[in-house]
């Protein structure tokens, strides 16, 4: 039921957002590079990558861990500071 309220919104958005691209930019932009983009935020802000990957569609947790990797780094040393917190070093 969420994956389609959310889809229906996706649709909402992507048709109303890509007629103000379309007409506002010069640039070549995709609904796709929102998407990414979207996805991306999320893995950002703290979502977990097996959620983001639900939401986004993908087969696998693996696979959006191994498309969106290069956002993790920052979680990596955030969760070291937090081990750091945690146990007072």
């Amino acid at each position: 039921m969420v994956r389609a309220i959310l889809r229906t919104r996706w649709d909402a958005w992507t048709e109303s957002a890509s007629s103000v691209i379309v007409v506002r930019s010069s640039a070549s932009f995709r609904i796709y590079d929102l998407r990414h983009t979207c996805i991306t935020l999320w893995i950002k802000t703290g979502v977990r990558v097996h959620v983001a990957s639900k939401l986004a569609g993908h087969a696998t947790a693996a696979f959006t861990q191994t498309v969106y990797a290069t956002v993790l780094p920052e979680q990596k040393l955030e969760a070291a500071a937090k081990m750091d917190a945690l146990f007072g070093t």
